[in-house]
C-alpha cells in the first residue's frame, strides 16, 4: 500500500525488524518493541510505555543509540528490560495492567485507577508489595522516583 510507511513490530522476533526492512526496500519505516536491539538492526523508533513514566529518559535512550553512546544507551535498555521483567513474572491474568499507573504516581504523574478486568497491584498482597519495592529501585537507578507511595 502506498501510503502505509510505518510500522510497530511488537511480536518480540528480532529477525522481523530486519525482514520488513528488506521486504519494502527500507521503504517502511519500522518502530520495534525491543528498543535496543530493534535499534542496532535499523528500527528507528518504538512504542514505549515507558515513556509514560520515564520520558526524559526514554527520549535520552533514543538520542544516545541515535548518536552511538551505546554505554549510555545500553545502561538505560537494561533499566527498561529490568521493570519489562517484573512487570511479566508470575502475574495473575491481567495483573500487570496496573504497574503502568502504579509507575506514573511513583514518578509524581498520578493518573487513575484500572478498571475491571484489570487489577489493582493491592490485591496482589506480599507479591504486589514486592515488585512494588523492586520497581522502585528501578526508577531509582533511572533517577525518576518522586514519591514512594504508589499503591
Amino acid at each position: 500500500l502506498e501510503n502505509i510507511r510505518y510500522i510497530k513490530e511488537s511480536s518480540g522476533d528480532l529477525t522481523r525488524v530486519q525482514t520488513i526492512r528488506e521486504l519494502t526496500d527500507d521503504v517502511m519505516t519500522v518502530f520495534a518493541s525491543i528498543y535496543y536491539e530493534g535499534f542496532l538492526l535499523g528500527s528507528k523508533g518504538w512504542v514505549s510505555p515507558q515513556g509514560n513514566y520515564l520520558p526524559r529518559q526514554s527520549a535520552d535512550f533514543f538520542n544516545f543509540m541515535f548518536e552511538g553512546r551505546m554505554e549510555e544507551a545500553h545502561r538505560l535498555a537494561k533499566i527498561f528490560q529490568a521493570i519489562d521483567s517484573i512487570q511479566a513474572e508470575d502475574h495473575p491474568m491481567y495483573g500487570h495492567q496496573d504497574y503502568g499507573k502504579v509507575l506514573c504516581r511513583m514518578v509524581g504523574q498520578p493518573i487513575g485507577e484500572v478498571r475491571a478486568p484489570h487489577m489493582p497491584i493491592r490485591k496482589l498482597g506480599k507479591e504486589g508489595k514486592d515488585k512494588l519495592a523492586r520497581l522502585q529501585k528501578q526508577l531509582e537507578d533511572a533517577g525518576a522516583l518522586i514519591t514512594e507511595k504508589a499503591a
